[in-house]
């Protein structure tokens, strides 16, 4: 309530900027700073004018630039304004955006020959730029990179180095001395293909890192590249398209920063600015306070905003071609914006040494970074630490410079919230990386817990998809503890969730061994989706000791991998990285977890068979009648022919283990031809009494025994019945056969029916088969959909499906054959919730009503004025003896609408509703009845102090369920999102389809007159409108009071904000 209060006092405050006594000032190109600079007939003309009246100004004066002009320098504020008239820097007039620029224009050109042209330049400059585009400091290679053949931290020796000694002392060389860094090392020598140069932070290890050379007039040679002499002080280039630079605008960076607010200074406004060349920043506060900085452009310059300061924002800022940090704060209680990012930190030697790149920084206490729009980044996104709050961003194509970290990265964080994010396209660049780094691949995770501490954290409701390493990287250092991991949808990532103690050696409360038992971590809610048969659902990484530790609590997850029935691993590094795949149901038994999660059973390709090309190539695949034509290694092996198994006889394997070989081998004869390029099948039926699992591989005869395969497989086998089919294409020309593989632990199971030929096959492109529909506005969207589609949880879509804001849908679609909907007839199944006795810990709502004998025994709805069709329905007292999950909650009014033009009711019948969601019939009947089909009709249930939600088209399947998002509904924003459930908004304790906090007719004023007084500490307890989180008492302030959902509902902010019903 404090929170929200202060929100509110600073937006009523904000109008109040310009008061008694306050002065604008004008600044215009076409001024003149002798003037007043009052008036826009008298206004001032340049930077240091405004510098120097700064120090008379007085809290609610403006300074404000005319738009389409160019300011060129910096000024400090070294003033303060008020909460109520705070400092102004902003805009006047129409057309663009003033432009304030730390680059002044050069001219006066001297041909030196070859494309060359010089100027006389005193200020050696950062950037130039030719009509608005960045030159490139003269480099060699002019493009691409050198390599290394030997270096450390001070030296680099490269046969592409072929210059005469010494022509590049003094210059610089630009080397990726890390996957995750770049570093600009001055050289202090060069002796043939030797550099040396100061430390840089990375020791090159004599890897083959790239580099390149830049900074001396040896390397201007191409077009778009500039060389400043400092003896000479001259400014060397040779223009972009070769044409005389006389023609052209060029300027140089040469300001470090554009508007410095000082030390102490607070309560200053800049707004609706452009602000371009810094060298250092646009915008510096520099131990300020309440600092906004809202609606400005800011581009071509090395930071957009450095902070240190205190409750700044920094608001909807428009940030593009930035070359190092986008923003980077050491703030206590910032809060960033609704700001948009692009194409930043994107040129090799242009950012920090070290450490840098970032979209985003952000240090210290209580910082928000909210609803910001970040594409494109050198590095990672967003990088915070300690307890900020990281919610409803949007990022895409990060780290598409550098390789090794996260979209958003988190570190020293203790009570971090990361929310409702959604991320995109990790890439992981590694085309400078050295091919000899033991990690030489792209390391792109979507969520990084860093490798310091990470602790009390919450990572949960967002969106991660198509990252090529980890979707959430939940890495552990000692200290780690408590973090939850919940509700997050994971899509198409190398790993959708990997669990590690990689970092135990890290950090200050590192000690050997580096083993933790137990971190109490939550994972829960989570859907992992994964496209490929590479792919991972989960990978737990244990690599410091042999003794497991343990995660935390893992529950209520779908593992969705229809390419790869194993599609959870263990890596175990302390025992040389030794790999173990789990089925759902051995992960179950072997750890003890995810005893209420989720799997798919479906089993798709990525190719499709469309015809086949040669007869059967295994002998006696079916074992009508005996196992001939099958041979073993090694001896302990037996292969017995065993009817009622499988399809009649089958071959049962055991593998009697004395220990001479780890493994052993079945396979064929005679060898079977195979064609390079040509597409096989393999299929086969698979059972054991035990799990376990099987390697499959064909093999050439010509291919060295136990290394090379030209396919190779492993598939998982148990009691229940698996039926394969594996489809591969042929990389050489040979006779061979297929072989099957078993270890001494999982030494026994039965196989039939198997098969290989030569096939066609077309393409089925999984990212078409399954798909990710993804909302990231700030309003419910609908997505159409073409054919039938079915969620991981196993429900099924057509028609249009509605997503909340930053919310997402895994679908796969459906062949014609596997789609079950069909049209409904009465009764059906509904499932709904309500957000005021909505638990989001347990998914569950509470049954405090039933549980305190509050519940009427009779339905409330004909008594508010609705029409019900089963008007004084009493519900079966045996229902109130249910608890958990089972347990009623409430009464609610189920109705169908007609499809006219005032949408009338067709149908309605007073149900209850269960804990789970669940609404059943008064009677204790599953099915809803209505008395008539619901086809053609929308769907429509309410509550008496909840809004209702109605389908936004007519029915067209038997299963409505209302939390998932699975029915698109009528209106927008018809319902809440919480724990990525969809539920019914609370607060209408009027029932009156809208809720106020304020004014006439307000829902909080209800609250206290059903307590007989105004006394607010006063406690009710019944079965009230006014109850809103359906706790049995009405209560006005304290822990669980019905007030402050209607001030959160409506926005939390300002109390004359409604929230209205989306009912027709």
């Amino acid at each position: 309530m404090d929170k929200n209060l202060r929100h509110l006092l600073c937006a009523l405050l904000t109008f109040g900027w310009l008061g008694a006594g306050a002065t604008v000032y004008y600044v215009s190109p076409s001024g003149n700073d002798a003037n007043n600079g009052t008036s826009q007939s008298t206004p001032w003309r340049t930077l240091t004018r405004v510098q120097q009246a700064i120090y008379a100004m007085n809290p609610g004066d403006q300074v404000l630039f005319q738009r389409g002009g160019t300011f060129r320098g910096s000024f400090s504020v070294d003033k303060s304004g008020t909460a109520g008239a705070p400092l102004v820097f902003g805009a006047y007039g129409s057309g663009a955006s003033p432009v304030i620029s730390g680059s002044v224009t050069v001219s006066g050109w001297t041909d030196q020959g070859g494309g060359k042209w010089s100027t006389p330049l005193t200020s050696t400059p950062t950037y130039v730029f030719q009509n608005g585009q960045r030159m490139t400091l003269a480099r060699t290679p002019d493009s691409g990179w050198y390599w290394c053949n030997s270096g450390n931290a001070t030296s680099l020796s490269s046969a592409n180095i072929t210059d005469p000694s010494g022509t590049w002392t003094g210059g610089q060389a630009v080397i990726r001395g890390a996957m995750w860094a770049y570093d600009v090392a001055n050289i202090t020598a060069q002796n043939g293909t030797t550099l040396n140069y100061g430390t840089i932070y990375d020791n090159l290890m004599n890897m083959n890192w790239g580099f390149f050379l830049q900074g001396r007039m040896a390397a201007l040679t191409a077009q778009g590249e500039w060389y400043y002499d400092a003896t000479q002080q001259k400014l060397f280039v040779i223009p972009i398209g070769g044409v005389a630079p006389s023609s052209q605008t060029f300027e140089v960076a040469v300001t470090q920063k554009g508007i410095i607010t000082g030390w102490q200074r607070s309560y200053i406004t800049i707004q609706d600015l452009d602000f371009r060349h810094q060298t250092v920043s646009s915008v510096s506060t520099e131990g300020s306070s309440y600092v906004t900085v809202q609606n400005c452009r800011m581009q071509q310059a090395y930071m957009a905003i450095n902070s240190y300061g205190t409750s700044c924002q920094f608001l909807n800022n428009n940030i593009l071609e930035i070359y190092a940090t986008g923003i980077q704060i050491l703030d206590m209680g910032t809060r960033i914006e609704g700001n948009t990012m692009d194409n930043i930190a994107m040129v090799p030697g242009l950012g920090q040494n070290n450490w840098g790149y970032f979209g985003i920084r952000a240090q210290g206490q209580n910082n928000q970074i909210v609803r910001n729009r970040i594409n494109t980044v050198g590095y990672s996104g967003i990088d915070a630490k300690a307890n900020t709050l990281i919610q409803n961003n949007v990022l895409s194509n990060t780290l598409a410079l550098l390789n090794d970290g996260g979209a958003i990265t988190f570190d020293d964080a203790d009570g971090m919230v990361v929310s409702g994010n959604i991320v995109s396209d990790v890439l992981g660049n590694i085309e400078s990386a050295a091919t000899q780094f033991n990690s030489y691949h792209s390391i792109g995770m979507g969520i990084y817990f860093g490798n310091h501490m990470v602790k009390n954290t919450v990572v949960t409701g967002n969106t991660v998809s198509n990252c090529p390493s980890v979707g959430i990287h939940v890495d552990h250092t000692m200290l780690s503890v408590n973090d939850q991991i919940t509700n997050n949808t994971i899509f198409n990532c190398g790993i959708q969730v990997r669990f590690s103690d990689f970092s135990n050696n890290s950090g200050s409360g590192a000690v050997y061994p580096y083993y933790v038992p137990a971190y109490n971590d939550v994972f829960t809610g989570n859907i992992l989706a994964s496209t490929s048969e590479d792919q991972s659902c989960l990978d737990w990484q244990q690599v410091y000791t042999s003794a497991w530790s343990d995660f935390g609590t893992f529950n209520n997850n779908v593992y969705f991998n229809p390419y790869n029935a194993q599609s959870i691993t263990v890596t175990d590094v302390f025992q040389g990285n030794k790999l173990h795949r789990y089925t759902l149901d051995d992960w179950r038994v072997t750890m003890n977890k995810d005893w209420n999660s989720v799997s798919t059973e479906r089993r798709r390709s990525n190719k499709l068979v469309t015809g086949y090309t040669s007869s059967e190539l295994v002998t006696n695949g079916t074992f009508n009648s005996n196992v001939a034509n099958w041979q073993f290694w090694p001896p302990e092996c037996t292969l017995v022919n065993t009817p009622n198994q499988l399809d009649g006889n089958c071959m049962e394997v055991t593998y009697l283990n004395t220990n001479t070989y780890p493994t052993m081998r079945v396979d064929p004869v005679p060898a079977s031809p195979i064609t390079a390029g040509q597409w096989y099948e393999v299929k086969f039926s698979l059972k054991s009494n035990t799990n376990g699992e099987l390697r499959i591989g064909f093999k050439g005869d010509t291919q060295p025994w136990n290394t090379t395969f030209t396919f190779d497989r492993y598939f998982p086998f148990g009691p229940t019945r698996r039926d394969v089919s594996y489809i591969f294409k042929s990389t050489l020309s040979d006779n061979g056969r297929l072989f099957f593989y078993q270890t001494f632990d999982d030494p026994h199971y039965y196989i039939d029916n198997v098969s290989m030929r030569q096939v066609t096959v077309t393409d089925d492109d999984p990212l078409q088969r399954i798909i990710l529909l993804v909302n990231q506005q700030e309003t419910s969207q609908q997505f159409p959909l073409s054919g039938c589609y079915r969620d991981p949880q196993g429900n099924d879509f057509s028609g249009t499906v509605e997503l909340e804001p930053y919310s997402s849908l895994v679908l796969e679609r459906l062949d014609p054959d596997e789609c079950t909907m069909t049209t409904p007839t009465d009764p059906f199944s509904l499932k709904v919730m309500l957000e005021g006795p909505f638990d989001p810990n347990t998914g569950l709502m509470r049954d405090d009503l039933r549980a305190q004998g509050l519940l009427p025994n009779t339905e409330p709805y004909s008594a508010l004025g609705y029409t019900v069709n089963n008007a004084g329905a009493a519900l079966q007292t045996s229902l109130l003896s249910a608890t958990g999950a089972q347990a009623i909650v409430d009464w609610v009014l189920v109705q169908l609408r007609s499809t006219d033009a005032g949408y009338s009711v067709a149908a309605a019948k007073a149900c209850l509703l269960k804990a789970n969601g669940e609404v059943i019939m008064p009677d204790g009947n599953t099915a809803v009845d209505l008395g008539i089909a619901p086809a053609g009709y929308h769907l429509c249930v309410r509550h008496r102090n909840h809004f209702g939600v109605m389908t936004a088209a007519p029915v067209t399947g038997n299963t409505f369920d209302l939390t998932n998002g699975g029915l698109a509904t009528y209106g927008s924003n018809a319902q809440k999102v919480v724990a990525g459930k969809r539920l019914l908004w609370a607060g209408n304790s009027l029932a009156d389809a809208v809720i106020r906090y304020a004014g006439s007719q307000n829902d909080r004023d209800p609250i206290l007159s059903v307590m007989g007084s105004y006394v607010p500490t006063n406690v009710v307890t019944g079965y009230y409108l006014q109850d809103l989180n359906l706790d049995g008492k009405v209560k006005y302030v304290g822990s669980d009071n019905d007030r402050d959902i209607i001030l959160v509902n409506i926005g939390g902010v300002v109390p004359t904000a409604i929230l209205q019903q989306q009912l027709p």
